[in-house]
């Protein structure tokens, strides 16, 4: 289980995050909604621990954290005049993965041998996500993955993201389809003004929408 504890993050002496206190169990695919600037991608990056911040972010037995996730960000950033399988073999290492499996980069059919510079950007989310899936992590962090993705690269990220959670994996997943995370989720997750304020199980879902137009 992730426990976070009085979960705060500042810009600037802006206050992004406030005040959050959350429990997420293993093996559940969690959904984070909320409107632009609500703080989704700075809880993200503060559970990945790509940035300071103030409280405690635990899990029972994985720790550092960090070194248990694969991240999908909502911008990736890639080095200049990086080929696709470049890429995909940095993350191998990075990992201290043994091997990459044949499947996963056929997963999108992408043009591997070509510079990630000339990807469209939804090629360029395919290629992340297929970095994030290197090696064997234990929490998978993907925020906004279906943006600029085609309609059958969809349907293969949400077949992955179903594989993973047959797997016992835990995911957190944000995204502006709201279709997309009531067809994955457990529980979603409505971050206002950085707080947690809302909590959906599925027989909940269908007021999602009607929520968010509401903020």
């Amino acid at each position: 289980m992730i426990t976070i504890r009085e979960l705060n993050k500042s810009y600037n002496k802006k206050p992004v995050l406030k005040d959050i206190n959350a429990n997420f169990e293993d093996g559940k695919v969690y959904g984070i909604v909320g409107l632009n600037g609500a703080g989704k991608t700075t809880f993200f990056n503060c559970l990945s621990g790509l940035t300071d911040f103030e409280g405690t972010i635990a899990h029972d037995t994985l720790s550092p954290l960090k070194n248990h996730l694969g991240y999908v960000p909502t911008e990736p950033y890639f080095f200049p005049r990086t080929k696709g399988v470049e890429y995909l073999h940095f993350m191998q290492h990075a990992k201290g993965a043994e091997a990459i499996t044949a499947a996963l980069p056929a997963m999108f059919e992408l043009p591997l041998d070509e510079y990630i510079d000339h990807y469209s950007t939804g090629m360029k989310r395919k290629i992340a996500f297929t970095g994030a899936m290197v090696g064997d992590a234990s929490i998978y962090i993907l925020d906004e993955p279906f943006n600029g993705v085609d309609i059958k690269s969809n349907l293969v990220l949400k077949r992955k993201i179903l594989e993973l959670k047959e797997n016992q994996k835990t995911i957190f997943i944000s995204s502006h389809i709201v279709s997309s995370l009531t067809e994955l989720c457990d529980e979603v997750h409505l971050l206002k003004d950085g707080k947690f304020v809302l909590r959906y199980m599925p027989e909940q879902f269908d007021q999602i929408e009607n929520d968010l137009m509401e903020l």
